[in-house]
């Protein structure tokens, strides 16, 4: 069971590193509406975008499909050196090269790059590898901490 799972990630890893590669040419995105909500996931030049807004609600409006969005980088530089796409642009060049993540009243935000992605699928590769050995004592610090950072993520989100 341990090498089906390293193996299945092990394959993961190698289709983000190539959708990593990919984000160096291509601008690629994926955005759907619902009733309540719209949420845009791009990637482009080796970071990862996603973007979520609650919608005033307006009971006619149904949901939508999701779209799928593939458009070469060059046209999407061109469109920013024109000014066509100033806004968008800007936003996502200011993405940090770190994992960040945002929120407000009404819009959500996550932005990463892709090696922070591969890491973290790499590094669940090697989870069943590990010997799970510990005590009641480390069982209960472990649980303790648990409950802080629950606890700071409630309090942050409540503020």
């Amino acid at each position: 069971m341990r090498i089906a799972w390293s193996v299945l990630v092990a394959i993961a890893c190698v289709l983000l590193i190539l959708l990593w590669v990919r984000s160096y040419r291509w601008h690629d995105g994926a955005f759907g509406h619902s009733a309540s909500s719209r949420v845009y996931l791009f990637t482009w030049r080796g970071k990862i975008w996603a973007d979520g807004r609650i919608l005033p609600s307006r009971p006619s409006r149904p949901p939508r499909p999701w779209v799928l969005v593939s458009t070469r980088s060059k046209v999407i530089l061109r469109a920013i050196q024109t000014r066509e796409l100033s806004d968008t642009g800007a936003q996502f060049d200011s993405v940090p090269q770190y994992p960040v993540i945002s929120t407000s009243a009404r819009q959500w935000g996550v932005s990463t790059p892709y090696w922070f992605v591969v890491a973290v699928t790499a590094a669940i590769a090697a989870v069943p590898w590990l010997r799970w050995r510990f005590s009641l004592r480390t069982l209960l610090i472990a649980t303790t901490l648990v409950a802080v950072v629950l606890g700071l993520i409630v309090y942050l989100t409540r503020q």
